[in-house]
C-alpha cells in the first residue's frame, strides 16, 4: 500500500491468468492487499479474467502500513 500511495496509482488492475512467468499469481498478490485495506478499493470493472479496482485514498482504511 506504501508503493502504491508514494507513486499515486489510481486503479489496480488484477488479471486471472492461467499460466504466468511472474509468481505468485496477480490474484494471490491482491488478496491480502484487499484484505488488509478493504476499504480502500473499488470495484469498478471486470470481465471474464481480469478486475479493475480505483484506489480511494481518502478511505480511512487506506493507512500506510507501519
Amino acid at each position: 500500500m506504501e508503493g502504491i500511495q508514494k507513486y499515486h496509482v489510481e486503479f489496480v488492475i488484477v488479471i486471472d491468468r492461467k499460466l504466468s512467468y511472474w509468481l505468485p499469481p496477480e490474484q494471490d498478490c491482491f488478496v491480502p492487499l484487499f484484505s488488509a485495506y478493504p476499504g480502500a478499493f473499488q470495484l469498478v470493472s471486470e470481465g471474464p479474467h481480469f478486475r479493475i479496482f480505483k484506489v480511494l485514498f481518502d478511505s480511512p482504511t487506506n493507512l500506510p502500513l507501519r
